[in-house]
Parts: C-alpha cells; structure tokens; sequence
C-alpha cells in the first residue's frame, strides 16, 4: 500500500487525512472517527459518531440524538439488568415476578415452616421466638440473598453470632433444595422486618 493512496481503496489520490489514514476524495467524505473507541469507521450517514452498536451509549442513537426511556431495566428482585419489551416492564423473568410479590421475609419462614435450621425446634410447636439469620454473616461479606437467609431460633442464633459454621456445605445444600421445592430465586434479595424495641 502506498502512502500516495487512498487507504480503503488502494487505488485513487488522497485527498486528505483523518487521524494518521490518507483518504480518497469518495472516502474522505464518509470517514468518521467513533467518540467511544476512537477507531476509524466508514458511513455514509454525515451526523454519524459512533462505529457500531456495542460503541453507543444507552439512551442514544447513531448519531448521538437522545432516545426515548432506556431500552434496559434493574429486576427488582435478583438485580439483574434486563432487556425490557415495555416502558413498563418491572421483572426479567416470571420467577422473580412471583417471587417478589409476597413479602421476602415471610418466604424464608414459609420454606423453612418456621423452624429452626440448627436445632429443630418450632415457634408454633415449641413456642421459641425465630430469627432470621445469614449462614454466612455480613461481617464475613455474606448476602441479603436468599440462598444465604435462614430461619433460626433466637439461642442458636445468638450462640452462633458471626462464626463460621462447621456444616455449612450440608445447610447451603438444604438451603438450595428447599429455594427450589418453593421455587424461589435463590438470588432474591431478603428484606428483613425492622425490629421494634420495647421502651
């Protein structure tokens, strides 16, 4: 290739550069630099500023112009971003959709029918007070998710605080087997009741 050269066609005069490439006068008039990776592109389209469509920024098109609401969503339930078919669209998927309309907390206590993970006992059986409790503590960098939340009785969890737990791969496969019998998201955030303190 010459330098004396068109550099897309090889063949005609340049007539002029854009960045460090010699042009042809055809070319010259539809060479573009991208605003995103600043890679040489060919368009025919005078107002266009971006190479393709991974380059464009949500929100806008081709050329840079605002378009309408984003194309894209946060599921409020897993946190995922979506692709939405609506303005409207809330959920990526009917589990979540499901998942999310009862209150997350009420969940855990429903799969694990309000007994104790550790120790058995029930509130409706034994009359003990339940938790909820992260197998893996916060302070440790555990998860609001659900496939981290257990019901727990107020003693085990109490005596447990924020140790590690010797068995925890035979609760965190309990855990899964029972989030998929209710068919819950095992990545659905847990909100947990706030605690009212008696004066």
């Amino acid at each position: 290739m010459s330098s004396n050269t068109c550099f897309i066609c090889d063949k005609a005069p340049v007539v002029g550069q854009i960045g460090k490439l010699n042009l042809c006068r055809k070319h010259f008039g539809m060479g573009r630099i991208c605003h995103t990776c600043n890679m040489f592109f060919i368009s025919s389209n005078e107002k266009a500023i971006y190479c393709s469509s991974p380059c464009i920024p949500r929100g806008e098109d081709k050329t840079g112009e605002k378009v309408g609401p984003s194309p894209y969503g946060i599921c409020p339930t897993c946190e995922k971003e979506f692709e939405k078919n609506t303005p409207n669209h809330k959920y990526c998927c009917d589990e979540c959709r499901e998942t999310d309309n009862k209150k997350s907390h009420v969940l855990i206590f429903d799969r694990d029918d309000y007994q104790c993970i550790y120790c058995g006992r029930t509130s409706y059986r034994d009359g003990v007070v339940l938790h909820l409790d992260h197998i893996m503590a916060r302070s440790k960098g555990g998860s609001n998710r659900a496939f981290n939340i257990v019901t727990a009785c107020v003693e085990c969890n109490g005596a447990k605080g924020n140790k590690a737990i010797k068995n925890i791969d035979l609760i965190l496969e309990e855990v899964a087997r029972r989030n998929k019998r209710d068919k819950i998201n095992p990545k659905q955030k847990i909100k947990f009741p706030k605690r009212r303190y008696e004066e």
